[in-house]
């Protein structure tokens, strides 16, 4: 082909090669007189001799040791297919995207010149070319699910499936947790669908399944939303990349944020005020896909919404989430893949000033919690860290520090701080 060779287990996109395809590089390798080639088809040309069929570069033909030399029983044409747009009149042709291979869709995927032309099907991979797994059944079928949503809602009236649960941390949490185990939809489409959750001031949440990450915008513009999406870590991907080195997986939950495989991410907006997503939290891979664990995913999640979510919890209830949080649990460093599309930018929220204001609460309520448990305690701390201030203040006068002890002091640099991650 055209690119360099890219192994599905390195990109995470099933398009590639695949392993249970690969046996000929094996025997490649291992000389086995296997071999690959890697260049532009259109460079070669095939012809027939007697009972063989030979495969020559159009400028190599006179090369002595040509690897193709000894000809082949059997050639198999499987190189893909390009969409055939003449079968449509010229008024009503769609526009191909800059790779030729797909029509140019819109986020409610018809064409971006022809409105109202639909597309169901592989055409769909389009909106995600080597980001999710919609040119395939498995994952296109549950974009077909959501066109389908699409236009009932605009032809019918028929408004996109819900549900509403409970405005409280547990009854959310729960569901939250067991989409993350149970959507398909989300799983295999990952990146690109997202559940919705939408936040009012009062009564109960309401809950969309499945919807595309790019109509986020446009369904809910005027709403505080939660969103739910499964991701694969952001540098984990790609051709060439060791998926398979010792720290390819996490183990620690204060570690989510840093997981590689997929898991879930939650994200919280205000869309009637902007489009930056205001926190988010991962919940920490497993390689059985199983999100609901007590301590390593549901604990940090009701946290998270006790926070952020629902505010106006009980005062004593949030002060106690407020002391176990975790700043590590919680970061906005990156975004979605297909938000990234130009009719729904999430972008980075730089603003990190949450995570400060965490930790000097949690600083304050520890301070306050040893005072009223412990005084005994807290005057010994505090006696010993004035006779280490004057201990300091006698060794910054005594004339025999050399200066080989400054360079220790230099090299070793300020004290360190606690990182707040952002």
């Amino acid at each position: 082909g055209r690119s360099r060779m890219r192994l599905a287990w390195e990109t995470h996109y099933v398009g590639d090669i695949r392993a249970v395809n690969n046996g000929i590089l094996d025997t490649y390798q291992l000389k086995s007189l296997d071999a690959i080639y890697e260049g532009p088809m259109e460079d070669l040309r095939f012809f027939k001799r007697g009972n063989k069929i030979f495969a020559q570069p159009l400028d190599d033909s006179n090369i002595e040791n040509l690897p193709t030399r000894e000809g082949f029983d059997r050639v198999i044409n499987c190189l893909g297919f390009k969409f055939d747009n003449s079968i449509f009149d010229v008024e009503a042709r769609p526009v191909m995207n800059s790779r030729g291979k797909h029509p140019q869709l819109t986020h409610n995927y018809d064409s971006t010149t022809v409105p109202g032309l639909y597309f169901a099907g592989t055409i769909m991979h389009s909106r995600d070319f080597r980001k999710s797994a919609g040119g395939f059944i498995h994952g296109f079928r549950y974009l077909v699910r959501a066109l389908h949503h699409i236009l009932e809602e605009k032809h019918e009236g028929v408004t996109w499936p819900t549900r509403e649960l409970p405005a409280t941390t547990q009854d959310l949490g729960k569901h939250l947790m067991k989409r993350a185990d149970e959507g398909a939809g989300i799983y295999q489409m990952f990146e690109i669908l997202c559940d919705a959750v939408v936040l009012p001031t009062e009564g109960p949440v309401t809950y969309y399944e499945e919807v595309p990450v790019a109509r986020l915008y446009e369904m809910f513009h005027d709403a505080r939303i939660l969103t739910l999406t499964m991701e694969y870590g952001k540098n984990f991907s790609g051709a060439g990349k060791d998926v398979f080195r010792l720290s390819r997986a996490q183990g620690d939950k204060e570690n989510a944020h840093l997981s590689n495989f997929l898991h879930p991410v939650i994200r919280l907006f205000d869309l009637a005020q902007n489009k930056k997503y205001i926190q988010k939290i991962h919940l920490l891979e497993d390689v059985l896909t199983q999100f609901s664990l007590p301590d390593t995913h549901a604990k940090p999640l009701f946290e998270f919404l006790d926070l952020y979510v629902f505010p106006s919890v009980d005062t004593q209830t949030r002060k106690r989430a407020e002391s176990k949080a975790d700043s590590k649990l919680v970061s906005n460093d990156d975004v979605v893949t297909e938000a990234q599309a130009p009719d729904f930018p999430i972008v980075v929220n730089p603003d990190a000033s949450i995570h400060a204001k965490l930790a000097r609460q949690h600083a304050q309520h520890e301070h306050q919690h040893m005072i009223e448990s412990q005084p005994g305690v807290l005057q010994k701390q505090l006696q010993q860290a004035e006779l280490q201030r004057n201990t300091l203040a006698v060794k910054k006068r005594s004339p025999r520090k050399t200066k080989s002890s400054n360079r220790r002091d230099d090299a070793r640099g300020p004290a360190p701080t606690k990182r707040l991650s952002s």
